[in-house]
């Protein structure tokens, strides 16, 4: 490596990316309710007040994504089954029109499929969805391996995610951005309860909101990249700053009201981007959070030094309406970061 090539490794970014990844929540709810999820925290029984999005919200999402991030990568799930969706492959047409360029990744737990499992495949495939993540669960998971195994659909393949595709490497896995190189591979996953930890696949906390994953006496000392790389949009059009946030406890904006590229470059992301760069999760959701990130974090941009307008914001956060239970916090450890003093 050359003494140029150093110095501009050696060289602090300052400059925010664009979204490497993105998650879109066209349902919330689900006609499961595993006690590992976040749903716990805002349902008591299956298939409870089940929440879609508009298709005009979906319009306006992909178009904003289509000026934002064009070529990044979209997966439909976070907080609900989007199969639950009456429109589901509608919305999924939607995207595809306004993001030809994107990876489109739909993870489904299958029981809506069941009795034309052929049929929602092909479904899904021609609304323009690249990949298809079966993630099964008992009872009916031996049932859905078979149905996928056997499924007729043209041009697709059939892969078990662990004894497939996880030996290939990182570079394989389904959450990777193929860029259009890989397109109608449906991909079969065990019970993550089961296989917990096994390859990319591990149980987190959901900030708090799982009803079985143990939370952090103190908020974790370590930045978190997912508001740097990630942005995640509800079925109501609020962006959170991510998508373990279920309860809305840490609103950025909305996509009716704003632009997704305001949104991402605005106040609420950037005082949060701040204080996570250094190592501080004093504030909720984040500070019950026991999401632990990934490599590169040196690559993250620092925007700059945490400061009372940014402790501002987060007390603004803080009394905002939020839809779960859980007590918002901020604690003295972020007051003190951003030069405020504690009580």
């Amino acid at each position: 490596m050359g003494v140029l090539s150093r110095k501009v490794l050696g060289k602090k970014s300052t400059v925010l990316t664009r979204p490497w990844s993105v998650q879109i929540g066209m349902v919330e709810g689900c006609n499961r309710l595993c006690t590992f999820c976040g749903l716990n925290a805002l349902r008591t029984k299956v298939g409870e007040n089940i929440k879609t999005m508009e298709l005009s919200t979906a319009h306006k999402v992909a178009k904003d994504l289509a000026k934002l991030c064009p070529t990044a990568r979209v997966e439909f799930a976070m907080h609900g089954e989007p199969t639950l969706h009456p429109q589901w492959s509608e919305v999924l047409a939607i995207f595809r029109q306004h993001l030809p360029d994107c990876q489109l990744l739909l993870t489904t737990n299958g029981r809506t499929w069941m009795r034309s499992f052929d049929i929602s495949v092909a479904e899904a495939f021609n609304a323009g969805v690249n990949i298809i993540i079966l993630d099964t669960y008992n009872p009916e998971r031996e049932k859905l391996h078979k149905l996928a195994r056997k499924c007729s659909v043209p041009n697709i393949q059939v892969v078990d995610y662990y004894d497939e595709l996880l030996p290939q490497g990182k570079e394989m896995l389904p959450w990777t951005n193929h860029r259009g190189e890989v397109d109608r591979l449906l991909v079969i996953t065990d019970d993550i309860e089961v296989r917990n930890g096994s390859g990319a696949r591990d149980l987190l906390n959901h900030a708090g909101n799982s009803k079985d994953q143990p939370i952090p006496e103190e908020p974790l000392k370590i930045t978190c990249e997912r508001p740097f790389r990630e942005i995640t949009i509800c079925h109501d059009g609020d962006v959170n700053i991510c998508c373990m946030d279920w309860g809305h406890e840490y609103n950025c904006g909305n996509v009716k009201k704003q632009s997704l590229k305001a949104i991402w470059k605005g106040e609420r992301f950037n005082s949060a981007r701040r204080v996570l760069k250094r190592n501080e999760r004093g504030f909720s959701p984040c500070d019950r959070c026991n999401y632990t990130p990934g490599s590169r974090l040196n690559l993250l941009p620092d925007l700059g030094r945490p400061t009372l307008r940014d402790l501002r914001v987060f007390r603004e956060a803080k009394k905002q309406w939020h839809q779960s239970k859980k007590v918002k916090k901020i604690w003295p450890s972020l007051v003190k970061v951003c030069g405020g003093e504690v009580e």
